[in-house]
């Protein structure tokens, strides 16, 4: 938990892109390409009303990206703001706390169409930051990016598909309706709109799920065709749900096809029969895609139908089903489908060479000096060891070389001076609750300590092994704040060589220096200003 977050973000080839109807009057439609989308999820302890500001030293132009707040316990947007001058900030919005909410950042790039995917040249980056004003608490108990990639799902000769379900998980997609009598597309917001999304305004709240696929035989003649079909009691288009679908170049962002619900059914550029609609891309424009080494993209994404066309927020317990199907004669087709990314939260950590700086987070709660770093990292790599418990590794299943590697890893860390000053007047339980506090900044949970306590009764984890294991075994918040500590730990180790200062990292008070300095460290990796102010503070010798 912290009251202050820092992030590090920037618009990817494989974001989310958020695209919505284009109207006849296409000189008139503001962005009619595809907009990068990525999305940050978090909670507080109690309620607030929480900074949340993005920059960009290269996104300096009006309305180059957008804020959208979303409390996803009742899927109602609370917030959204466009940027200027390189910088979006959501404040003074009371929040509550035990509420999960995601924020997208959506990449823009002002209002005209995009020579490519993000029009953006190089990709730009960012920084969100979350700040809260009180202090103590409340405080940010989770926050993250919500990341993803494309996974393969379906490959074969002229046909592919799967069946989904839309759900909570998903990404989420903002849009409007617009007031058109008798063409209720889903649109966006121009700059002067921005403010009808807060509160009882326009915005509405759906579920997205996102493929890719790809084709081959530049030569044939056959188009491609898609096709959406709602599927059983809880079928999208059915029961007051209403479906957006859409198709994009997924190199340019450009839209090829797309509909969306309205009072008439489907638009008119695709057929509705028995809750299906399809959408056909002609096989010069798929031939044309090819040549040039372009896939496409497939949003398909949910709505709640409320009074006739209007759409509403999509209940945050509802799930839609449907089954995609796409289909070309005589072409070999690829489909992925967009899922979440090891990136996402559950990247487990590993021992192994490139990672001896856990040892000195986890048992000496501080950053590793550089020449121990070495010598473990020496010991580590020689040894072959690469040893993750949350990922399946079972210790008695390595080479003998690489149980001793590990043996002489736990014992010399420890059973060391430095881990008896720690622990050394402390029963079990306590020294659990430590290496919690060391590792995750809170005390074990009941059920993490009695998980622990048991397992170093029984024999099944030794007592100089807990420290590493209960780092090892980290998931979900707690791995984000381990892994941050050790990003921290690196940078600070790193420096210590880079500015010549090694000597200086030595003795009782260079340790409590480094103990206060890691104490810091919880939702966000220390920027090197924090670590300069720290080594600064080290004794001179």
């Amino acid at each position: 938990m912290t009251q202050n977050v820092i992030l590090q973000g920037s618009f990817s080839s494989t974001d989310f892109l958020r695209s919505f109807n284009r109207f006849s009057d296409f000189v008139n439609f503001r962005r009619p390409s595809g907009r990068p989308v990525d999305e940050f999820e978090f909670s507080l302890t109690g309620n607030a009303s929480p900074t949340l500001t993005v920059s960009s030293p290269s996104l300096t132009n009006s309305a180059d990206f957008k804020l959208i707040l979303v409390n996803t316990n009742t899927n109602q947007v609370v917030s959204s703001v466009t940027s200027a001058g390189g910088n979006a900030t959501i404040s003074g919005t009371p929040l509550n706390g035990g509420t999960n909410y995601r924020l997208q950042v959506v990449g823009r790039g002002a209002a005209g169409a995009l020579p490519n995917l993000f029009g953006f040249t190089p990709t730009p980056n960012y920084t969100l930051q979350g700040t809260l004003p009180q202090v103590g608490v409340p405080q940010f108990q989770t926050f993250q990016a919500k990341n993803s990639d494309f996974t393969t799902i379906s490959s074969g000769l002229n046909s592919v598909g799967t069946t989904k379900i839309l759900e909570s998980t998903d990404t989420l997609f903002v849009a409007r309706q617009s007031s058109n009598a008798g063409n209720e597309k889903i649109v966006g917001f121009t700059d002067g709109e921005a403010g009808d999304i807060a509160g009882s305004g326009n915005g509405r709240v759906g579920f997205a799920d996102e493929y890719r696929f790809s084709f081959d035989n530049p030569g044939s003649a056959s188009d491609v065709v898609v096709t959406i079909t709602g599927v059983g009691g809880n079928a999208l288009g059915n029961n007051n749900s209403g479906p957006y679908v859409a198709i994009l170049n997924d190199s340019t962002g450009e839209i090829l096809g797309q509909t969306a619900y309205t009072a008439f059914g489907f638009g008119n550029d695709f057929v509705a029969d028995n809750d299906s609609t399809l959408i056909t891309i002609p096989a010069a424009t798929v031939n044309t895609l090819i040549t040039n080494g372009d896939d496409l993209r497939l949003k398909v994404a949910g709505f709640e139908v409320e009074g006739g066309a209007e759409i509403g927020n999509v209940d945050p317990s509802r799930t839609l089903a449907y089954n995609v199907n796409v289909f070309s004669s005589g072409r070999n087709l690829s489909l992925e489908e967009r899922t979440p990314s090891a990136g996402g939260g559950e990247n487990f950590l590993t021992l192994d060479s490139s990672n001896a700086e856990i040892a000195y987070v986890a048992y000496y709660g501080r950053p590793a000096d550089p020449s121990g770093r070495t010598f473990w990292s020496n010991v580590l790599g020689n040894s072959g060891i690469s040893y993750s418990p949350r990922s399946g590794d079972v210790l008695a299943n390595f080479p003998e070389s690489a149980r001793n590697a590990y043996n002489q890893f736990v014992n010399d860390f420890g059973n060391s001076t430095e881990s008896g000053q720690l622990f050394g007047g402390l029963n079990t339980v306590a020294r659990i609750n430590q290496i919690y506090q060391q590792n995750f900044n809170r005390s074990a949970d009941s059920e993490g300590l009695n998980f622990w306590l048991n397992a170093i009764n029984n024999g099944d984890v030794s007592l100089p092994a807990a420290a590493l294991e209960i780092a090892l075994g980290a998931t979900s918040g707690d791995l984000t704040i381990i892994q941050n500590k050790i990003d921290s730990s690196n940078l600070f180790t790193n420096s210590l060589v880079n500015q010549g200062v090694t000597s200086r990292y030595s003795g009782a008070d260079a340790v409590t220096v480094g103990r206060n300095f890691l104490d810091s460290v919880g939702l966000s990796v220390a920027t090197q200003g924090q670590v300069n102010t720290s080594i600064n503070s080290l004794p001179v010798v």
